[in-house]
Parts: C-alpha cells; sequence; structure tokens
C-alpha cells in the first residue's frame, strides 16, 4: 500500500461529513446512495457473509465503520480494522460495546489465528497490489479455521476500467495520474487472476459475484466471496 493513500484520507476533507457514505467517498456524482439502496447493499453482503449471532466479525479495511455498525447489530463482535487514525476515532466515539478498533496497515496487521469467524474486506482491494494482495490473502489463509468465509467486495474490474474512465475528461486524468505512476482508483484486478491465486492458496471454494444495479459501482466493480 502507497503512504500517498494513508497520507490522501488522514487528510482528507471529507472525513468529517455528517454522511458516513460522503465521509468515504461512496458516492455517485457526489451524492450519497438512497437509504433503501444502502440497506439494500448491507443485506446483500451480511445475506453472502451468512453472519451469524455467534460470529466473530474482522471488518478489513473498515473505514469509518459503515459496515461494522450494521454487522455489529447481528453478530457477536467485530474487529474494526483501518489505517485510517480519523476513521478510528470516528468509530471509537460512538461508543459501540461489541466493536473492538485496530488502527493499523493492513500489510502489518496480526491475523489472529483461529478467531474470525467471517471476514469482510470491502471497497479496500484496490489500495494494495498484487504482491500485498497476495501475501494479505496467504496470512489470512493460514490464520482462518475450515470453513471461514471471507467476503471481498467492490473489487475494480480492469475488463471495465474504460467504463469508469468514460469521459474525456475522464481519459485525461487517468493518463496524467498514469504518468506519475498512480490512478485515482487504485489497482485494477482480473476474476481469473484471483481466483487462480485463492486456488493457488489452497481456498476450498470461491464464487464471483455480480453486483446488483442498485449498487452504485455495479457497471465496473465486482464482488468475491471465499471459504477455507
Amino acid at each position: 500500500m502507497k503512504n500517498s493513500w494513508k497520507e490522501y484520507w488522514d487528510n482528507c476533507s471529507e472525513d468529517n461529513s455528517k454522511n458516513p457514505q460522503i465521509a468515504v467517498q461512496r458516492t455517485k456524482n457526489k451524492s450519497p446512495i438512497s437509504a433503501n439502496n444502502w440497506l439494500k447493499l448491507h443485506k446483500f453482503v451480511f445475506k453472502n457473509l451468512n453472519l451469524k449471532q455467534d460470529d466473530i466479525l474482522l471488518d478489513f479495511c473498515c473505514g469509518n465503520g459503515v459496515f461494522s455498525i450494521e454487522a455489529a447489530k447481528i453478530v457477536d463482535r467485530v474487529i474494526a480494522v483501518d489505517y485510517a487514525t480519523k476513521f478510528i476515532e470516528k468509530i471509537n466515539s460512538m461508543h459501540k460495546e461489541n466493536i473492538f478498533t485496530i488502527n493499523k496497515d493492513g500489510n502489518n496487521f496480526n491475523f489472529a489465528k483461529n478467531h474470525y469467524t467471517k471476514i469482510l474486506f470491502y471497497a479496500g482491494i484496490q489500495y494494495f497490489d498484487k504482491q500485498e494482495l497476495t501475501n494479505i490473502l496467504q496470512r489470512i489463509y493460514a490464520a482462518s479455521n475450515k470453513g471461514t468465509i471471507i467476503y471481498i467486495g467492490d473489487i475494480p474490474n480492469v475488463h471495465l476500467i474504460w467504463k469508469f474512465y468514460n469521459t474525456k475528461t475522464r481519459k485525461s486524468l487517468y493518463f496524467e495520474k498514469i504518468k506519475r505512476g498512480e490512478d485515482i482508483i487504485g489497482n485494477w484486478y482480473d476474476e481469473q487472476w484471483l481466483h487462480n491465486l485463492v486456488k493457488y492458496l489452497g481456498f476450498r471454494k470461491v464464487r464471483f459475484l455480480a453486483q446488483p444495479k442498485y449498487q452504485i459501482n455495479h457497471h465496473f466493480r465486482f464482488d468475491m466471496v471465499l471459504e477455507k
């Protein structure tokens, strides 16, 4: 993970927004999705994670806790991990008894062995390159029990990159960023590459999910569910 991403989120001017979606820039044309669609998104993710009352959920790259807070209403405990100090402080300020926060870069996070029953890694994969992601998933596999479910959501699809950079202005921005070795989205991934990676690591099951059309990024992102 490039230090520039940490600096970006630590200094983001929107992180104090009263709307939690705007704070993590989960918007379309700078507007957050409707409350109804936000609820439908949570239900979609939690259903595919098969969340249960006795689960211990690791929310990896949790941001300001937009998933942690809702999941905490269902599961026994949530371990919320993010490298952005302001986001962790925001979660702590809510004083949720069953949410435990850790302010840590995902590359350096120590996955507790045989501890989490479910893992959510939503809208964070783009901040890790292939080497980093391989090492993270290898550590997740090593720490997990058989049957642990991992949901990796909002993965930028490299084959749909021009669905996002779909105007002359956006294309110009893309190439200006590329000249500096950057991308405003981060890292883009291919389903086949991810499939081959997780099978190499030993995961028993992998499913790729198309995002429902009510999700704001459905036209260029996808989800993946793993089981050890």
